[in-house]
C-alpha cells in the first residue's frame, strides 16, 4: 500500500446542480481569455495537422514538433518549425490534462466509483 495514494472519483450529478455546487471547465476558462483568431498572436498554428500530436505528447511525439512548417510555392520560404504560442500550448494542455473542477461539497450519494491511481 502506498503511503500517499491518489484517487479519481467517478461521479454522477443531477441537473440542475445542487445550489452549493459550482463546476468549472478549465478549457472553457482558457478559451474565454484567448485572443481573437484574427489577432497577430493567437492560439492558431502554422504547422501540419500532425503538429498538435507533438504539443499533446512532446516526450513521445517530438518528431512532429520538429517537422518543417509548410511553405508557399513556388520558391517557398526559409525552412523553420511551426509556430507554437503559449496560448495554443495552454489550450492543448488544458484539454489534455484537465478534468471538471468542483467548488463546493459533492455528496457521497453522487459518487459512483473511486479508482486508486499510482503516481
Amino acid at each position: 500500500m502506498e503511503s500517499n495514494p491518489a484517487y479519481v472519483y467517478e461521479i454522477e450529478l443531477d441537473n440542475p446542480l445542487p445550489q452549493e455546487l459550482q463546476l468549472i471547465d478549465p478549457v472553457r476558462e482558457v478559451i474565454l481569455v484567448a485572443a481573437s483568431p484574427l489577432a497577430a498572436i493567437t492560439y492558431q498554428h502554422d504547422g501540419p495537422p500532425s503538429f498538435l500530436l507533438g504539443v499533446i505528447d512532446p516526450e513521445n511525439m517530438r518528431k512532429f514538433l520538429d517537422e518543417q512548417a509548410p511553405q508557399p510555392p513556388p520558391a517557398g520560404g526559409t525552412p523553420r518549425r511551426a509556430n507554437l504560442t503559449i496560448e495554443l500550448e495552454t489550450i492543448v494542455r488544458s484539454l489534455r490534462d484537465a478534468e471538471i473542477l468542483a467548488i463546493g461539497n459533492i455528496s457521497p450519494a453522487f459518487i459512483r466509483q473511486r479508482i486508486e491511481v499510482s503516481l
